[in-house]
């Protein structure tokens, strides 16, 4: 068996403690169980250090970063996510209830990462310099916040809707939730703006402009000013709660249009690093 089979086998397995940590997300709601959802963050951390694995193994064999193919980009995006969902879930045990969108969510990115082609390829010198890696490294911070954003806001959606439910006032306050997808939509948000700036940048180095009005790349600027007006009418029109979190999800949807189903089904200079 060579190292890039093995890599493959390791990620499978780290895809697998994924799965069942989200199963046992959903049990421990369901039955009210609090040992299966610690139990779930057990495996969502032993599929984490799995996966870190895989991406050593990856950067070992290619020689470069992860994330220059579809296969990497979206394993680093989950990886992210996880890591993310690891550090909120231990410092504030409560908010562990997310994992039940975000586990979904990040299964959903990793089967479409393990549906790309794992071959090693090589760089192109239009990748060798530091504002690619800059702009990879971004995106993949500003997925794994946006994930959690929304997740925090589903949350709030659902208790919101049904409060007078006995499951539901064990959850964390609608006002923290609230807060948290705020925070975590604010933290996207910078990381969205460094992505499209330092990607304006490699594409003068690379491509000799800055900007060609290419689909992805109008696409992340359509996402950059939804989430910029949904921090505006938080800060100075006072938008919280359902109306804030419903605006999230659709700044989420764009951000998903934008980075996993545009480069499938339209052509442009981006396809290459999506296939």
């Amino acid at each position: 068996m060579d190292v890039l089979t093995i890599e493959l086998v390791v990620l499978w397995c780290a895809a697998g403690l994924y799965l069942v940590s989200g199963i046992l997300f959903v049990y421990s709601i369901v039955f009210r169980n609090e040992h299966a959802s610690k139990q779930s963050m057990f495996l969502a951390l032993a599929g984490l250090l799995l996966h870190s694995v895989a991406l050593m193994m990856r950067w070992g064999i290619s020689g470069h970063p992860p994330y220059t193919q579809k296969y990497e980009i979206y394993s680093l995006s989950v990886w992210t996510t996880i890591l993310f969902f690891m550090i909120l879930g231990w410092r504030r045990p409560k908010l562990r209830i997310i994992g039940i969108v975000i586990m979904p969510l990040s299964l959903l990115v990793m089967a479409i990462s393990l549906s790309g082609n794992p071959a090693v390829n090589s760089l192109s010198p239009s990748l060798l310099g530091i504002w690619f890696h800059i702009h990879a490294i971004s995106n993949a911070l500003t997925a794994g916040a946006s994930i959690l954003a929304v997740g925090a806001s589903i949350i709030y959606i659902l208790k919101d809707k049904r409060q007078d439910l006995e499951f539901y006032a064990k959850l964390p306050s609608l006002d923290v939730l609230d807060e948290y997808a705020y925070k975590f939509a604010a933290f996207s948000f910078i990381f969205w703006s460094i992505t499209v700036v330092s990607g304006a940048i490699w594409a003068n180095n690379a491509w000799g402009r800055y900007w060609a009005w290419d689909p992805i790349e109008t696409w992340s600027l359509i996402t950059w000013c939804m989430f910029a007006l949904y921090l505006h009418v938080r800060h100075f029109f006072k938008w919280k709660g359902r109306k804030a979190a419903l605006l999230l999800c659709l700044c989420f949807c764009s951000s998903v249009l934008g980075l996993a189903l545009l480069p499938i089904f339209i052509e442009s200079i981006h396809s290459a690093y999506f296939q």
